[in-house]
């Protein structure tokens, strides 16, 4: 096992394989438990999945070996772990949606590593389509390693642009965010807001039931990824599920 999987493996408290299983259902993690026949009935449904955690990839396949889904029935279980390098595009200001006509509208791209992923910098690119014509490939202008600002072109009244980005992993070569899907810009030099609620006044949401809360969030959870935010968008306050941490597993709906 790759050392940098092993380490990341204890800090998911993961100790356990092969005898922690994902569940059938959900796909976290669960386990700890000597009774393995508690999770027969959602391992026979599982079949093969994969789940990403973090910096790593768990692919887990399940081999049936026989019987009818009882607690003496024999499984073979195949754990396989690898340790992703991938890129990251954030974009700290947000992704346009709407650009003024006949200006050029930027905005700020920081590439990172995943797992073992480690970008290259000065090969950040910004590729955009106008009204649906060809792609144009442009760097991206760097301000600091791996921190760029992209710029859209100007484009007249009525047209729309498509664009995605991409930059070079060490190992890897170049890597894409978003070009399956591109990002999608309307032009527009008025937008008229029906409604607008960033959640510092209390404007009498009906909340459904569970942990829904209007609040200031407190930075919690990040157990099976990234922690909470301790602030909102805007201002200070959020609407959201469980202000204090992770939600619980397998709720039900609200």
């Amino acid at each position: 096992m790759n050392p940098r999987a092993d380490q990341r493996l204890t800090e998911l408290g993961l100790s356990g394989f092969p005898t922690t299983f994902f569940d059938a259902g959900y796909g976290q993690v669960v386990g700890g438990s000597t009774n393995e026949s508690d999770y027969t009935g959602q391992i026979i449904y599982a079949g093969s999945r994969e789940v990403t955690t973090g910096g790593l990839d768990l692919t887990v396949e399940l081999n049936w070996l026989g019987g009818q889904a009882g607690p003496d029935d024999d499984l073979e279980i195949t754990v396989t772990i690898a340790v992703r390098t991938d890129l990251v595009f954030t974009y700290p200001d947000g992704v346009p949606e709407f650009v003024a006509p006949g200006e050029e509208t930027a905005f700020d791209v920081v590439v990172s590593g995943a797992g073992e992923g480690v970008p290259v910098p000065g090969t950040g690119q910004l590729h955009y389509s106008i009204d649906g014509g060809a792609f144009v490939s442009v760097d991206m202008v760097e301000s600091l390693p791996n921190a760029y600002e992209a710029t859209l072109p100007a484009v007249i009244c009525e047209e729309s642009i498509d664009f995605y980005l991409s930059a070079d992993e060490q190992a890897n070569g170049v890597t894409y965010d978003h070009d399956t899907s591109p990002y999608h810009a309307f032009t527009a030099d008025v937008i008229d807001t029906s409604f607008f609620d960033d959640f510092e006044t209390d404007f009498g949401w009906s909340i459904s039931g569970g942990q829904w809360a209007r609040g200031i969030p407190t930075g919690g959870g990040g157990e099976y990824g990234n922690p909470d935010p301790s602030s909102g968008h805007s201002g200070s306050n959020v609407l959201g599920y469980n202000l204090n941490g992770d939600y619980g597993n397998i709720i039900p709906e609200y």
